[in-house]
């Protein structure tokens, strides 16, 4: 009995000095609930309690990071494998994607313009570099292509940073870009890119591609024939 009350005074002794219940139990051999019981009426002095915090936020970060990381090392694993799934392209596959693709993201020919040609707009550079490579693939040289910048109005102060970010990512010419088009609208709700990672979108046209436009839209409604959607 004496020496169970030693360890109570050690115990709390412990916790007045900002121990945590964890760090107190190795080094004194008694279940959980005899701990809280032996210390619920323990007070912390506000040093105490500071360092009790810190101990608690310390831990909390390292479980963050250990989670980060178990998460860094599934997510690359996930990819390698979905990577290694793809395999090589053929001239076909790579011809289909980029059908869906224009699609998807492409402008369309409509009833108030019969004579739209292809035009597609985007901010992802490597979606446009596949654009660029189908595009050859059908027979379309990049000397065909007339590129555009699309750019808000506050980042006009660095629309010669934007022009080379895009030659540069795009791998073209700096003459290849014909126009800057500032944006003059508002946004609406919180842009999450930070300024320094905004580049306004690039717009790929291609020169007197009217029936081009209408050929895509034919092998459109191929995929979707032999998809047996009407």
């Amino acid at each position: 009995m004496i020496f169970k009350k030693e360890l109570q005074q050690k115990a709390i002794a412990l916790r007045k000095e900002g121990k945590t219940y964890g760090e107190i139990l190795k080094s004194i051999p008694v279940a959980k609930s005899t701990l809280s019981l032996w210390l619920r009426d323990v007070g912390l002095a506000k040093k105490q309690h500071q360092t009790l915090t810190d101990k608690k936020r310390a831990a909390q970060l390292r479980g963050g990071a250990s989670r980060k990381s178990e998460r860094v090392v599934r997510e690359s694993n996930i990819h390698q494998k979905a990577k290694s799934e793809v395999g090589t392209l053929s001239q076909r596959e790579l011809w289909l994607i980029g059908v869906a693709l224009y699609w998807a993201e492409g402008t369309k020919q409509k009833k108030h313009n019969v004579s739209q040609g292809l035009e597609l707009i985007n901010d992802d550079y490597r979606l446009l570099h596949v654009y660029i490579k189908w595009l050859k693939n059908i027979g379309i040289p990049q000397t065909s292509l007339v590129f555009d910048i699309y750019l808000h109005q506050a980042s006009r102060k660095r629309s010669k940073e934007v022009i080379e970010y895009w030659v540069r990512k795009l791998a073209l010419p700096r003459s290849a870009v014909i126009h800057t088009y500032f944006k003059r609208h508002k946004t609406m709700g919180q842009r999450r890119k930070l300024p320094s990672e905004y580049f306004g979108s690039c717009r790929i046209k291609v020169r007197a591609s009217t029936d081009l436009n209408r050929k895509v839209d034919g092998w459109v409604k191929g995929i979707l024939e032999n998809c047996q959607i009407v």
